[in-house]
């Protein structure tokens, strides 16, 4: 017997952990995003750029310097206080932009991730705004300035310093050069200035990225370089067309669009080599931006007597001659294939945990093993597959009790999520073979006496039709009706009583339907929904728009086992009272998506997706090699034995033709072990705990735990006794993994659809990539042949678009491949 401080330690390593999963674990999280304008200030710091002194909390967008010049209003920020602490920051002069949240020690909840995905889209509305005024305003002030410029004098300071031609430059009053900042349309958007010395500035507030400055005239061969003194050296040496890009930044902007301009020409990148710089970006970013339009690369070679500041072409041409210059653009080549970076998870990667096949319990145990082993089927869809049958059986035997008012049944709920081809229907076939020889035996059995039931109805109904009648006339004629009614009264007294028919299993109910097979006076009151295609129900006429409140609550009350009244306009009103209910179903993921949309939310605001147990297993597709069948099934044989032996137990009704099961009660011990369950569970869906967006479904793990647990002791000792420490323990453990399992499936049924297809795509892709032994898929095949919701051209960049930023796969050079990093085909 396990003494209590043994069952406690049982019960916290039922809580805590299943196969060294670990579910459920409590966070010592202070609330200490209270002072969340410090954090996000210091946010702003660590991004490199010079905060405000003062934060303000007013979900508006407001500029600041910086980098602390006097008089920059480069620097943005917008800043919500309330809820979920949040905002954004960003740079207009380096293009950068950062969101931030609060870190408040948990997941947030859907309505706290919607409101932030709400609140950042604001942001960058207010933002874009922001921008358009911005650059309007800047563009404005360019054409005002280049209309008060003059052509530039060859004998600039700056460009006989530099020993470049003007090129088409211009000068403005105070001598500074100005060059114009064309976009890719070709109008001016902002102005660059350089003074005598050297020094550049760009105009306040005007675009740089993707504006450029060409010299000369494009032809087969068009080079791209950062700076004008760059570009014109250049220029200069070989004659070819030089777009200027201003910063190394802005290369691969200016390069994709040369490429869409020019898309037969030569397109060489010239690098600046900052080699005594951290990082390279001269040529780190000309590499890039070579690579992103699949052009050449040029990068200056200054020999063994390199000048100590020497960075650029213009300084190749003073060092070494324009014939050097030629030669490496002539020389230039396509740079090596980028490696690749660090794949950043798509989502919050987890896969499903080991189930917990050692806590099943004797012959539910040894069959889930056979089957899985010949069917090669999850073990998860094996194990729920089992227990459903196991609860079609017993359910209608026993309750359960969880303490003096806490009474209920033992049926479970449980969803598996799978695709098409798991083999769910032969799971069923092989566990539920017991109930369907005994349902049919019965119905052989009780032929007689329902052919004389029906009979004996029928001539009753006759009989109380005909004394109705005779009421109708009799008082047609005015003449008493004293004596019809009371023969009326006797005929209902005596009424036949209903032989029931046994139907346990059903596979495609409408709920209302459903509860009249359960409630009628012949109906069986103890059946399962078991069904491998549970999408047709999902998507069924009781699941449409007008009558999904009412499917749920039907099927909610046959869960709690509460009475249910059905109203009906056109035939008569009946109630259903202590009917017992199992629900054993698998569904497409889409199909869950769907039922979970159309729903609008109150699929889990009714508490209905609460009651299950969720599985949602790997696949086995593919790995499921031929096997010869066993000659024999013991450890099957046993399961179907014991259930038929359940089966034969007479149900017990009360005086009130109500369903009248014995009562199943805890040891001490085991008592012990569901508390401390209940309690855990419990603490974790607070704030700051796991379970806190998962509350509904976690509020109906402890009731489910007892269920099994029931189940497990009906199994191994009948309908008698009281349920051990061993069963509740073994309970707690795969309750815990099927609430790991609704963890899992409800946080992806939430996120964006954009997300949820890239997850998918890439899932197809990898496949794809293993079958075939390659690393990249044309994208025709992935139109053709890919995972439906990504056959649409915008459907696929937009998931496209999600896997590229994260790393995780990238487009070839042509645009028809798509390339899988190779960290994902090794895992």
């Amino acid at each position: 017997m396990t003494d209590k401080k043994t069952a406690r330690e049982s019960a916290g390593q039922a809580i805590n952990s299943h196969h060294n999963n670990t579910l459920i674990v409590r966070r010592n999280v202070s609330n200490n995003y209270l002072d969340a304008p410090s954090q996000f200030r210091q946010a702003i710091i660590d991004a490199g750029l010079t905060p405000p002194e003062v934060i303000e909390s007013d979900a508006v967008l407001h500029r600041f310097a910086s980098n602390g010049t006097r008089r920059d209003q480069a620097g943005w920020y917008v800043f919500y206080a309330d809820g979920v602490p949040a905002g954004k920051f960003g740079c207009w002069r380096t293009g950068m932009s950062q969101p931030w949240r609060a870190d408040i020690g948990r997941a947030l909840t859907a309505d706290e991730l919607a409101q932030h995905r709400a609140r950042m889209n604001a942001v960058k509305d207010m933002r874009e705004r922001a921008e358009r005024e911005q650059r309007a305003e800047a563009a404005e002030r360019a054409a005002q300035l280049v209309a008060a410029t003059s052509p530039a004098p060859t004998d600039h300071p700056y460009l006989v310093r530099k020993g470049i031609a003007a090129n088409g430059l211009l000068v403005g009053a105070d001598g500074r050069l100005l060059i114009p900042m064309h976009d890719s349309t070709g109008a001016l958007s902002s102005l660059q200035f350089i003074d005598a010395e050297g020094n550049k500035r760009f105009l306040t507030g005007g675009r740089v990225k993707g504006c450029s400055y060409t010299i000369g005239e494009p032809g087969e061969t068009v080079c791209i370089a950062e700076g004008f003194a760059t570009s014109a050296a250049i220029h200069a040496a070989t004659g070819h067309a030089v777009v200027v890009a201003f910063t190394a930044g802005n290369l691969e902007a200016v390069a994709t669009d040369c490429r869409k301009k020019w898309p037969k020409s030569r397109l060489v990148v010239c690098a600046d080599d900052d080699a005594v710089t951290v990082g390279n970006p001269g040529r780190t970013k000309a590499t890039a931006a070579a690579r992103a339009i699949g052009g050449l690369l040029a990068v200056p070679d200054f020999g063994l007597e390199r000048p100590e500041r020497a960075t650029d072409f213009d300084d190749l041409l003073q060092h070494r001659g324009a014939d050097s210059v030629l030669a490496c653009i002539t020389a230039a080549k396509a740079p090596d294939k980028e490696p690749w970076a660090e794949a950043l998870p798509l989502i919050d990667e987890s896969v499903s945990a080991p189930y917990p096949l050692d806590a099943l319990p004797g012959a539910i145990g040894d069959a889930v093993r056979e089957v899985v082993d010949f069917v090669q089927c999850p073990p998860a869809m094996a194990a729920c597959s089992a227990l459903s049958s196991l609860s079609v059986a017993a359910q209608g035997l026993v309750n359960v009790s969880r303490g003096p008012d806490l009474i209920g049944p033992i049926s479970v709920f449980t969803l598996t999520v799978a695709d098409s081809g798991e083999r769910k229907s032969e799971c069923d076939k092989r566990f539920s073979e017991a109930l369907r020889q005994w349902e049919r035996d019965q119905l052989k059995l009780i032929a007689p006496d329902l052919a004389n039931s029906r009979a004996d109805h029928a001539a009753w109904e006759q009989e109380r039709d005909a004394v109705r009648a005779n009421i109708k006339k009799a008082r047609a004629k005015g003449e008493s009706t004293e004596e019809a009614r009371k023969e009326l009264a006797e005929l209902e007294e005596g009424k036949p009583r209903s032989v029931r028919e046994p139907r346990l299993l059903l596979e495609s109910e409408t709920a209302e339907n459903l509860a009249w097979t359960l409630g009628r006076p012949d109906g069986w009151p103890s059946a399962g929904l078991l069904s491998s295609e549970a999408g047709v129900i999902f998507g069924g006429h009781s699941m449409r728009p007008d009558s999904i409140m009412q499917s749920l609550a039907i099927l909610n009350k046959f869960w709690s086992d509460e009475l249910l009244r059905v109203g009906r306009r056109t035939s008569e009103s009946f109630e259903v009272d202590g009917a017992r209910l199992t629900m054993g179903l698998a569904v497409q993921p889409e199909a869950v998506q769907t039922f979970f949309e159309k729903s609008q939310g109150l699929a889990r605001g009714t508490g209905f997706l609460a009651r299950f147990l969720f599985a949602w297993p790997g696949s086995t597709q593919g790995t499921r090699l031929y096997r010869d069948g066993p000659r024999h099934w013991p450890g099957l044989q046993a399961y179907q034995s014991r259930l038929r032996s359940f089966l034969e137990i007479p149900l017990k009704f009360d005086e009130s033709d109500r369903l009248s099961p014995m009562l199943l009660a805890m040891q001490p011990e085991a008592f012990e072990i569901w508390r401390a369950f209940y309690d855990g569970v419990e603490r974790e869906q607070s704030v700051l705990g796991e379970l806190f967006d998962l509350r509904d479904v976690a509020s109906k793990a402890a009731d489910n735990c007892a269920r099994v647990a029931a189940l497990f002791h009906v199994l191994q000792h009948g309908p008698i006794g009281t349920i051990a420490a061993q069963d509740v323990a073994a309970a707690a453990r795969i309750v815990t993994w099927h609430l790991a399992e609704a963890k899992r499936f409800l946080g992806e049924l939430s996120l964006p659809l954009t997300i949820s297809n890239a997850a998918k795509l890439e899932f197809w892709l990898i496949a794809v990539c293993h079958r075939q032994n390659v690393a990249a898929v044309a994208m025709r095949d992935v139109m053709n042949r890919g995972p439906n919701p990504v056959r649409r051209k915008e459907a696929l960049q937009a998931a496209l678009k999600e896997l590229i930023d994260a790393n995780r796969v990238r487009l070839t050079q042509d645009g028809r491949a798509i390339e899988i990093n190779p960290a994902l085909l090794e895992r």
